[in-house]
């Protein structure tokens, strides 16, 4: 990774979201138009994995010098971070039936179910503490890591639509499970990424063996290329835009709803105002809602996107409520409906979106810079959006909301 960004830092960019418990670095190569920063308008995707990271890089920036139509496309509409791997310590200390998983111990969003305490950031890993910053530094909408002991995920792999099982697994119809039908567990990466990250991750199972010999790599590479491929492009699906509030100023913290979707912490804009939500071809209701401004809704015919490499944009503009209004207006009952605040809110209140800081501009293209944990663990407050967990009453069937802090 080092040699490829180096050799190409016009479209690479590679840097370290921090160490592992042995001090190892976790470095990402990000790979697009503009792979230092965020551009609005292009949707964040990452692979998280232990094998086939290299030949994904490798392939994507041979296919770009070569002006392949499948390459220059895809880094012109999409920004690719990948970790080859995000437990290095595992990794070396592992043998042809064991790789430890680091992707159990994150905040379990349904703890309240179980009465189950939090363990504290601090206290976990710390892979998986330099995770959970990678994910409040960038906004990522799709993702996927990759595992090996099982064939899952893809009718695009050259055979694991055929429904062929591992000898320890059983068959997978089209090569595809419910992971929760499959086996439950608690504090998961992918529930992690799409309740507080607001970022749909999937567990790609590409290989039978967890720890396959160098020598098998090209075949296994050969049968999954193409669905790996195949799911970055699926970041172009449904809708993206930016909420603007009456003046023409992007919205930061502006929920942004389908109708018939529910999300147990609702989809908001972030620093830039933008919003991306990954639907199928369809006709969809949105409902953008923000203090101090009118209930916008909406309704959209989206297209299928990624045949043209873009998901439908389109700009929600909101409509201020006059002062005399806000500071009037009745308390809503309805616990969806965003509550009206004075103008002249205390902007260090708990109730108040906090901004929250943007990424450092890197010292130098080609020097890798490792990105400090400590850093990013003084901004639990601010990330992730959601600071609730579902709780359910006491005698009561259904569940509530109770805060974090």
């Amino acid at each position: 990774m080092v040699e490829i960004n180096a050799s190409n830092p016009d479209i690479s960019h590679l840097y370290s979201i921090g160490p592992s418990v042995r001090g190892q670095e976790l470095w990402v190569l990000a790979l697009g138009l503009s792979p230092h920063r965020h551009t609005v308008g292009i949707p964040e995707f990452k692979y998280v994995a232990n094998m086939h990271g290299n030949e994904l890089i490798d392939d994507f920036v041979r296919g770009y010098r070569n002006n392949e139509d499948w390459s220059v496309k895809l880094l012109n509409s999409t920004r690719i971070h990948i970790l080859p791997t995000m437990n290095p310590d595992g990794f070396d200390e592992s043998d042809t039936d064991c790789l430890f998983s680091q992707g159990r111990n994150f905040p379990d969003a349904f703890a309240g179910l179980r009465k189950q305490p939090q363990l504290e950031e601090s206290r976990r890993e710390a892979e998986v503490r330099a995770v959970i910053g990678w994910l409040r530094m960038e906004s990522f909408v799709l993702s996927a890591n990759l595992h090996g002991g099982a064939l899952v995920y893809s009718h695009n792999h050259a055979s694991m639509h055929h429904g062929e099982q591992c000898r320890d697994s059983r068959p997978f119809l089209e090569g595809v499970t419910n992971g929760y039908l499959w086996y439950p567990i608690s504090g998961g990466m992918q529930d992690y990424n799409y309740v507080w990250a607001q970022c749909l991750e999937l567990t790609l199972e590409v290989s039978c063996c967890k720890f396959p010999p160098q020598n098998q790599l090209p075949a296994l590479w050969t049968d999954n290329k193409k669905s790996l491929l195949a799911f970055i492009m699926q970041i172009h699906l449904g809708v993206k835009g930016r909420v603007f509030d009456g003046s023409g100023v992007p919205v930061q913290n502006a929920v942004v709803e389908v109708k018939g979707r529910s999300n147990m912490c609702p989809f908001r804009t972030d620093k830039h105002g933008e919003y991306y939500r990954l639907l199928l071809p369809g006709e969809y209701v949105f409902t953008v809602t923000h203090p101090g401004h009118k209930v916008l809704t909406e309704t959209l015919n989206v297209p299928h996107g990624p045949d043209q490499y873009s998901a439908m944009k389109h700009d929600f503009m909101l409509r201020q409520i006059p002062a005399t209004t806000v500071s009037t207006q009745a308390n809503p009952t309805s616990a969806n409906t965003p509550k009206a605040i004075p103008t002249k809110a205390n902007p260090t209140s708990d109730n108040t979106p906090k901004a929250i800081p943007s990424k450092a501009n890197p010292t130098s293209a080609n020097t890798p810079k490792a990105i400090p944990t400590k850093a990013n663990s003084t901004e639990a407050n601010l990330t992730p959006s959601c600071n609730y967990t579902l709780n359910l009453e006491a005698g009561a069937s259904r569940s509530s909301w109770t805060g974090l802090c």
